[in-house]
């Protein structure tokens, strides 16, 4: 159950007009994990809806998982697989709530007719590919094909998703409002350019959101660009040079923010929007207050992930004394906020504070 105080925190938070129900990512969203499991979002990936290519796409939507996971949502319980979202909730980072990201889907919806959930996805998640160039420190061969294949030794995984799967999608698409593709690194994988075909077809002012390395920029990704409206969303993790290429390996920092300023350049004459992720680390927390100079510099908006496993990587596993000195010293940077931009970046920034504060006073219970 969700803490009564809290909630009433995040409802006041929140934009959306239906605040009844915690997360509606359950009513609206349908996510493709590379194994042919799909979830209804990429952090929950213990509640199964369906596997392709066993389940069509119909039956993981209408079917009785899904219907048990909603019925679920409706009374606020988290159920298996949302322990990532209710400890951001409990840390009161409201702004890197994942839940967050389904609000403005949720009055688009249709929740009953004769007693049966009808709507269909509002948003679709693909990463069905763990195709990838980078060796990442924080990532593992589930999501990178180059680390499957040089780190861990391990033969490439089985790809379930093929035309069938791009055909099944045909009778979704045309209810989508947004589809966002993750990888692996989406610009080298192959059936995503199907997709993104199909969709430029069937429901062309779908919001498209792409997540890249911000390392592939050739004349396939560009033509693609100029063919469609695209959202992008740039990983990073360091903006000093040696760390970037340490965490980030197999990448150059010169090559990304050659790659950046065509982005950013992109999506002010598309009219669309650029992002920026950072993934919080032991190996990069002391820049956390220069990638929000950055951000608010560039007027891009900035959002932190959630950084849970290796241990090496994550700042959970830090000592009371240690988040101890990184809250303090997060804290004694302070932006100004003169536009939503800024305004934005700020609170993903503070919401990023309250969840490090959150670990380290869990640490002090530990310790």
């Amino acid at each position: 159950m969700l803490d009564k105080e809290i909630l009433r925190d995040y409802n006041r938070y929140r934009k959306t007009r239906n605040k009844q129900i915690f997360c509606h990512a359950p009513f609206t969203s349908l996510n493709f994990e590379q194994n042919g499991n799909a979830t209804v979002c990429c952090y929950n990936r213990k509640h199964i809806l369906g596997t392709y290519p066993r389940d069509t796409i119909r039956d993981m939507w209408f079917g009785e998982s899904a219907e048990q996971l909603r019925n679920f949502m409706k009374k606020n319980h988290l159920p298996l697989g949302c322990e990532l979202c209710y400890d951001q909730f409990q840390s009161r980072n409201f702004a890197g709530l994942r839940a967050n990201s389904y609000d403005s889907f949720a009055d688009l919806v249709y929740f009953e007719k004769k007693g049966r959930f009808f709507s269909m996805p509002k948003v679709m998640e693909f990463e069905i590919s763990n195709v990838c160039n980078l060796e990442c420190t924080m990532c593992n061969g589930y999501f990178s094909s180059s680390i499957r294949r040089n780190r861990e030794k391990l033969d490439p995984l089985v790809n379930p998703y093929d035309d069938s799967f791009v055909d099944q999608l045909k009778a979704f698409i045309p209810y989508l409002v947004e589809a966002r593709f993750l990888g692996g690194e989406p610009f080298l994988i192959n059936i995503y350019y199907d997709i993104w075909d199909l969709i430029s077809k069937l429901k062309p002012d779908t919001q498209i959101r792409i997540t890249t390395n911000g390392t592939i920029l050739n004349d396939r990704v560009r033509n693609l660009l100029e063919k469609i409206n695209v959202n992008i969303i740039v990983s990073i993790d360091s903006l000093e040079e040696e760390n970037y290429e340490r965490i980030r390996a197999n990448a150059k920092f010169k090559k990304l923010m050659e790659n950046f300023s065509y982005f950013k350049d992109y999506t002010i004459r598309k009219d669309t929007g650029l992002c920026v992720t950072v993934c919080p680390m032991q190996q990069n927390w002391h820049e956390l207050p220069n990638f929000l100079r950055f951000c608010n510099g560039h007027n891009i908006y900035l959002y932190f992930n959630t950084v849970t496993y290796p241990p090496e990587a994550t700042l959970e596993t830090l000592s009371f004394d240690e988040l101890s000195k990184i809250v303090d010293y997060l804290k004694s940077f302070h932006s100004n906020e003169k536009n939503w931009v800024e305004k934005s970046n700020n609170s993903q920034y503070r919401d990023l504070i309250n969840q490090i504060s959150f670990y380290r006073d869990n640490a002090f219970k530990t310790e």
